[in-house]
């Protein structure tokens, strides 16, 4: 039988940059233990790269690109949860300058070493197309095998240095009480 010929439709997403809603403001290096949490908080954008990463063990602590950032789509990955080869490939990437490295100054706005992914867009590009281009430049990463955290203790001597602020431990994850109770220990001692 004989139906006719059928127009063969690829789905591919029609939303374009200028119709997507911000979702990361205030969540920038956010605490994520589960990759069904990033699509609360990263812009649609940069969701597929970031989940990508997300599964290879990568620590990423910004991203961005909705329609009131819409000339760039980049993702920020913190260099020092990079393993030794994927920090190689991060230098190819930075070599064809298809990245930038930021070193962190211990700063409240650059407390570690970051390596900036961007890609430059406008409000009328598809979401799809920006993320497709995000993830080709990720798919230099390996998946590596644990996920380094950054240390908390930048940021605690940051705040206590500068503004004399200490962390209240109630609102620290388990993981990081027996660290605080050492750092508080050594804050102590020098006084």
């Amino acid at each position: 039988m004989y139906f006719g010929h059928k127009k063969i439709i690829f789905d591919k997403s029609k939303k374009r940059i200028k119709d997507v809603e911000p979702k990361n403001y205030g969540s920038t290096g956010a605490r994520i233990l589960k990759k069904e949490e990033l699509k609360d908080i990263i812009d649609e954008p940069c969701l597929r790269v970031c989940e990508e990463l997300f599964d290879k063990n990568i620590r990423t602590i910004d991203s961005g690109c909705s329609k009131l950032c819409p000339n760039e789509a980049y993702v920020v990955i913190a260099y020092d949860s990079l393993d030794w080869k994927n920090q190689l490939a991060a230098q190819g990437l930075i070599m064809k300058k298809l990245a930038h490295f930021d070193k962190g100054d211990g700063s409240s706005r650059a407390l570690e070493d970051t390596l900036r992914l961007s890609v430059h867009t406008t409000s009328e590009d598809f979401v799809s197309d920006v993320s497709t281009k995000l993830a080709k430049m990720a798919n230099v990463f390996k998946p590596q095998e644990k996920m380094k955290e950054r240390n908390p203790t930048i940021q605690w001597d940051f705040n206590y240095q500068n503004k004399g602020i200490k962390p209240n431990p109630d609102f620290l994850p388990m993981e990081q009480r027996e660290i605080y109770r050492q750092w508080l220990e050594q804050i102590e001692a020098k006084h």
